[in-house]
């Protein structure tokens, strides 16, 4: 397991301190807020049952109470930098539940996730060496981490889809749409292969990132380790099915024009494969901001309008629309951005005399002001 998915960990348990500390008021509004906060992503729910397990656990073990928890707890967090987190919409539903009750609902959740844990783990074994194709998936705005049989841990950002299939002698994902950090358990017997768009990304013991762009194109990341890239050629099938189409499980066509082309991408590189496959772009990241989705962070440099507009958009509901005039993509903006606060990103576009903004509740409309004319 990396370090950067342990820091992330207690990262979210010390977001959940501090939640703690918000409810201590009695609010109903905070206790709505913590429960959308808790549906943003299952996460958060798993960090919040593990500090309540912690905290029960360390409670039994001082029956005398010599100590006390909750600042033994707060202390060993203390140097632990809060994440950046979003103010999402409150339900209305959830606005008016009672905050006893959203409670007495997290503690029963408790219960009910360890019991049916221990049931999926018993099932697992009498599964072992069997082939198991799972599909995980994100809708807008959301965000998953996936724990898999074999240990290693994918992060979901929002509007992503795989397919996982772990057999005996290899484990491979499908990258089907989105974005994802793989985590990857070694097993030199059983390597761990990501297929997307026609590209393979083998692991080398390593924590990496790959993203499917709307434009198809695709980016591949190396946060720790080393990962080697091989391209199958566009049109090749995908891993999962080992030479069958992974929907029918039907022998497939082979591709037209096969060919292979191997590269290896070390920590603090990326690599951006052009739809075709023929452009390969290769360029230094900073370890430490990558991935910054998981922290509810963007980060563009000198990116143009539309490309920022099209990320904002895939974790909104609400979208933003950009006029068809081409001077749109000649502004260039470097910024960090909150991806489900849109609204602070128009805001600051709002002040442009070169644009016009229109928004209600269902869309922001970006355009270009036209130049006044001064009457001769």
């Amino acid at each position: 397991m990396s370090w950067g998915y342990k820091n992330r960990q207690a990262a979210l348990i010390a977001e959940v301190q501090r939640w703690e500390r918000i409810l201590e008021d009695g609010s109903p509004g905070r206790a709505a807020e913590f429960a959308a906060w808790i549906k943003r992503s299952p996460e958060h729910l798993q960090a919040y049952l593990m500090h309540q397990a912690l905290k029960t656990e360390l409670k039994n073990l001082d029956a005398e109470h010599r100590f006390d928890v909750d600042d033994l707890i707060a202390r060993s967090s203390g140097k632990v930098t809060e994440l950046f987190s979003a103010t999402p919409t409150i339900p209305a539903r959830v606005a008016d539940r009672d905050q006893r009750v959203f409670w007495t609902w997290i503690r029963k959740t408790f219960f009910i996730a360890t019991a049916a844990t221990l049931g999926l783990g018993f099932l697992a074994v009498s599964y072992l060496g069997q082939q198991n194709i799972q599909d995980y998936e994100t809708g807008v705005g959301e965000q998953r981490r996936v724990l898999l049989q074999d240990g290693s841990v994918v992060e979901l950002n929002t509007q992503t889809h795989i397919r996982v299939a772990l057999r005996r002698d290899r484990r491979d994902v499908d990258l089907l749409s989105g974005e994802a950090v793989f985590s990857i358990r070694r097993n030199s017997r059983r390597p761990f292969r990501v297929h997307a768009n026609g590209h393979v990304i083998e692991d080398l013991g390593t924590e990496f990132e790959v993203y499917i762009h709307p434009d198809a194109s695709t980016t591949v990341a190396v946060l720790e380790g080393q990962v080697r890239i091989t391209s199958e050629g566009v049109g090749s099938v995908p891993g999962l099915g080992l030479g069958t189409d992974p929907l029918t499980n039907n022998p497939a066509s082979p591709p037209a024009h096969h060919h292979s082309v191997s590269t290896e991408v070390k920590a603090g590189q990326q690599v951006r494969i052009a739809r075709s496959g023929d452009q390969v772009t290769r360029a230094t990241v900073n370890v430490s901001n990558a991935a910054q989705w998981r922290e509810h962070r963007l980060s563009f440099e000198g990116a143009s309008l539309p490309e920022v507009v099209t990320e904002l958009n895939r974790y909104n509901h609400r979208q933003i629309i950009l006029s068809d005039d081409p001077a749109l993509g000649q502004r260039r903006y470097t910024v960090i951005v909150d991806p489900y606060d849109p609204d602070s990103f128009v805001e600051a576009l709002r002040g442009d005399p070169g644009l016009i903004v229109h928004s209600d509740e269902q869309q922001i409309v970006i355009g270009v002001r036209e130049p006044s004319r001064e009457p001769h």
